[in-house]
């Protein structure tokens, strides 16, 4: 059980590394960005099929206010985009919301 919340600590420390470094390159960009991981037990029953409506996904907050990278460097994003990070014994969860103004331009 440590081992895990040892494992999603250090995921999650990477990621806020990353975001650091890529930050360095505009000063816009803030700096000092804290993503909270809550802590959710295996019995909670987090379902991998693209749906956040699962209870659990009401806790804590959706991490938001990005910045872009191009073509307009640190300015807001153009669309809005959230997520939130949960983790178990085994698993992290990464939840996104990703909105688009013409979802019926999307191409996959």
């Amino acid at each position: 059980m440590k081992g895990m919340r040892k494992n999603a600590l250090t995921i999650c420390l990477v990621i806020i590394g990353i975001h650091a470094l890529l930050a360095q390159e505009n000063n816009n960009v803030r700096q000092n960005r804290v993503v909270e991981a809550i802590y959710i037990s295996q019995n909670t029953g987090v379902h991998l099929d693209g749906r956040l409506d699962e209870k659990v996904w009401e806790k804590g907050v959706w991490q938001s206010d990005f910045t872009q990278h191009a073509p307009h460097d640190g300015k807001p994003a153009s669309c809005k985009t959230q997520f939130k990070v949960l983790y178990d014994d085994e698993y992290l969860y990464i939840g996104a919301r990703a909105y688009d103004p013409n979802p019926s331009e999307i191409k996959a």
